[in-house]
């Protein structure tokens, strides 16, 4: 650690709102899975959005995206090169061998939040697909055990970067991980920042992460489209990303969301 930094301990969420956020997730998990298991070749974007729209009313909750900054969808569905932010589109079909990146969350009263992100691939896999899911996913699922009380975020953050490097692969340092509570994104992110005098955030118990790893094979070429929301790779690499929610505890961590296949079909797998 840098003479010059200071330390500051990440602010615990309440009780009531842990409660609160536990409560949404274990409805998420049931909506979220829903969705994955709708991904299949000739469905467009915008009927899955549809059925996230759907099944929201049936349990009675409210997506958490369009509170970020009015996104036009209950979900994000990002394909291929679409790197995040994905607007659903009736004319976007998905196709055997596509990368599907999903976004979806949930809010309580605008006063607590949930998220998770998660890939699959629909059908037959392509050689940069099958190197680049299974370990994104291993990545987020090794750093869990580090998210304990006491532990430096830029501690998680310098992992899980130099883990990605060790597997070939690029982390997005746009688009990072995040502390969730009362608010859907909390500082600080996940990870380090430059400066020598900002200060070293430190875990405690009570306070929630959206850990998340959006893996590149190459660094990418970030572009947004013309609907002023999809942030796309112009050299056309798919990416993928897995989040979980992880309440520090005094113990071990608590992963609040579910874990689901990386392929349609197909159980979970890492390298």
């Amino acid at each position: 650690m840098s003479q010059f930094r200071k330390t500051k301990t990440v602010a615990a969420n309440t009780v009531e709102t842990n409660q609160q956020i536990a409560s949404l997730v274990a409805v998420q998990n049931q909506i979220f899975a829903r969705l994955l298991d709708s991904l299949e070749a000739g469905v467009s974007t915008a009927d899955v959005a549809a059925l996230a729209d759907e099944l929201a009313l049936e349990h009675a909750v409210h997506s958490s995206l369009p509170l970020m900054n009015g996104f036009p969808a209950g979900i994000s569905i990002s394909v291929n090169q679409e790197i995040t932010n994905g607007v659903p589109r009736s004319d976007k079909l998905l196709k055997d061998g596509d990368v599907v990146k999903l976004a979806f969350g949930l809010h309580h009263l605008q006063q607590a939040f949930s998220m998770q992100n998660w890939t699959v691939q629909i059908g037959a896999g392509t050689a940069i697909a099958s190197d680049l899911l299974g370990p994104a996913h291993a990545i987020l699922q090794e750093s869990i055990s580090m998210c304990r009380p006491g532990m430096l975020v830029s501690e998680i953050g310098k992992h899980l970067q130099q883990t990605c490097s060790k597997t070939g692969l690029f982390i997005s340092e746009l688009f990072a991980g995040h502390f969730i509570g009362e608010q859907v994104h909390m500082l600080p992110q996940v990870l380090p920042r430059s400066g020598m005098f900002e200060p070293e955030h430190i875990l405690s118990a009570g306070c929630m992460l959206n850990l998340m790893v959006l893996a590149h094979p190459a660094k990418p070429s970030v572009k947004q489209l013309k609907d002023q929301w999809t942030v796309t790779d112009r050299n056309c690499y798919p990416s993928a990303c897995y989040s979980h929610m992880v309440l520090i505890t005094d113990d071990v961590p608590k992963v609040l969301t579910a874990t689901y296949p990386l392929k349609k079909g197909s159980p979970i797998s890492s390298r």
